[in-house]
């Protein structure tokens, strides 16, 4: 049982990781297409704790 809960610590440590780097895609991708930084950090951020706060918040 004790590997059991290493494995699912892992999993979540990485599902974990995923808001960020998702909204580090879109404040990259933000800026690219419109090169306004404020435009990128807003949505940057709004993804991200869209993200942390629905689909990854446990």
């Amino acid at each position: 049982m004790d590997h059991l809960s290493a494995v699912a610590a892992q999993l979540m440590t990485e599902a974990r990781a995923v808001a960020p780097l998702a909204a580090l895609a879109v404040t990259v991708a933000l800026h690219l297409w419109r090169r306004s930084a404020v435009l990128s950090i807003l949505g940057g951020t709004v993804a991200h704790v869209t993200l942390a706060s629905t689909i990854f918040a446990h």
